[in-house]
């Protein structure tokens, strides 16, 4: 199988000495490139085996939001080449969970070394652990945690996506794809999944009305409320809290 490349550097030099040592141990490289826009299109074009990129690009977008676009596809691995090591930067490389990080300056073994073993873990999906996605979504960016912990504390307030976007410091779109990578699901139908689950402990530890709960619940209106109770449950909510307490006076 034919291992490509890509460079993301906009040293020169750094970028010249990276090409010598992986066409030294037979790698093909794809041109490299020197900004996240010009990467982006490379990658499209060119479908990388690996990339090896710098975080500080000389532009407004840098290596680590190219590595956050990368990590929604997830198609291949990444390594950051950097001489950042501060705390608030490792932070942020945290957030992309890259499949190695090379501290310059580098000697051509950690270059060889480095990109031997991602390679190969990648290949066999020998992915670390914190690669792993599971139910519990603990790999989640802090970013995304804040979201959910913002949703589930206003749940019974009226949420919409643009109160959300400020908590992640993402545009909107982007917060959405990672939302929905991270989750399972989207921000919006995540809302309506914990507003539902709360009105369900409402009908059934309570005689509320039903339009109270509605309203409790931060729902628009009480037909608004059923239409969308009965999506999630197959009932209306006043069939729900009947079959619930039946069930209940049986147990």
């Amino acid at each position: 199988m034919c291992v490509k490349i890509l460079i993301v550097e906009d040293d020169y030099v750094v970028a010249r000495y990276l090409q010598e040592i992986l066409l030294d141990e037979g790698y093909k490289l794809i041109q490299h490139s020197t900004n996240v826009e010009d990467a982006l299109k490379v990658i499209q074009s060119q479908k990388p085996s690996l990339v090896l990129m710098d975080i500080n690009l000389g532009r407004s977008k840098d290596g680590i939001d190219l590595a956050l676009d990368l990590l929604v596809k997830d198609n291949f691995p990444y390594i950051f080449i950097t001489s950042y090591s501060d705390k608030l930067t490792i932070e942020r490389i945290k957030e992309t969970r890259p499949h190695g990080i090379i501290i310059k300056p580098f000697k051509a073994a950690d270059i060889k070394t480095n990109v031997a073993v991602v390679l190969n873990n990648y290949r066999y999906k020998n992915i670390d652990v914190t690669r792993a996605k599971d139910t519990t979504n603990q790999d989640a960016p802090l970013r995304i945690k804040d979201v959910v912990r913002y949703i589930d504390d206003h749940i019974s307030e009226k949420i919409d996506i643009d109160t959300l976007v400020p908590l992640t410091k993402w545009k909107k779109h982007h917060m959405i794809r990672m939302f929905s990578q991270f989750m399972g699901t989207t921000p919006y139908s995540y809302i309506l999944n914990r507003k539902i689950e709360k009105s369900k402990l409402l009908l059934e530890a309570t005689d509320l009305p039903v339009s109270a709960v509605a309203a409790d619940m931060g729902f628009y209106s009480p037909s608004n409320f059923c239409a969308t109770f009965k999506k999630f449950t197959g009932l209306s909510p006043e069939a729900y809290r009947k079959q619930y307490w039946i069930k209940s006076k049986t147990t």
